[in-house]
């Protein structure tokens, strides 16, 4: 198992990338640009497919006044809504 940092870049359309190394889960001051690791990703999974899958996955906590900087592998897919 492994994990994953992600970047999602929020200006116009988003864009979702694999963050440099080193960068800390986090948002920037006006949250265009949101850092978040993807945790216990099994070997076998490519990162592109963690990436599309993030992109595919629908995180309503923010709705609830809170935020969350790291997921489990387990609760990305496409149709899946983690809420609070």
């Amino acid at each position: 198992m492994r994990s994953l940092t992600v970047k999602t870049m929020c200006r116009g359309s988003s864009a979702v990338t694999i963050a440099g190394t080193g960068i800390a889960p986090g948002d920037n001051a006006d949250r265009s640009i949101q850092v978040r690791r993807i945790n216990d990703i099994p070997d076998d999974i490519t990162d592109a497919k963690v990436v599309q899958l993030f992109e595919r996955t629908v995180d309503v906590i923010w709705l609830g006044g809170r935020s969350r900087l790291e997921f489990d592998y387990s609760e990305l897919g496409e149709g899946k809504i983690i809420r609070a």
